[in-house]
């Protein structure tokens, strides 16, 4: 779930509550199928912590499930794709 594109700064692809099941219909989530948002945004809180703990500045990216599967364009959905989809919006907003 992690990209870097500096040392200190982590990209975090992040998925609003409203948004969460429509991005799990996508599939390729694995375990995060069957995850509550509560229970995701937990884990993810913990990664944000480890991350400011390692002295890490975070990017925090929202994924939209419409634009993510537009770019997604037939390919799997998986860790990889979600990292360079992350990544990408954050070069985009830069």
């Amino acid at each position: 779930m992690l990209g870097q594109t500096r040392s200190y700064t982590a990209i975090l692809p992040w998925y609003e509550e409203a948004d969460f099941a429509e991005l799990l219909a996508i599939g390729g989530h694995g375990g995060l199928s069957q995850e509550s948002y509560e229970r995701w945004y937990r884990s993810v809180m913990q990664t944000v912590d480890d991350l400011l703990r390692e002295g890490k500045t975070i990017e925090f990216v929202t994924i939209r499930p419409a634009a993510y599967s537009a770019w997604l364009d037939g390919e799997e959905n998986c860790l990889e794709m979600r990292r360079k989809y992350a990544e990408q919006l954050a070069a985009e907003a830069a």
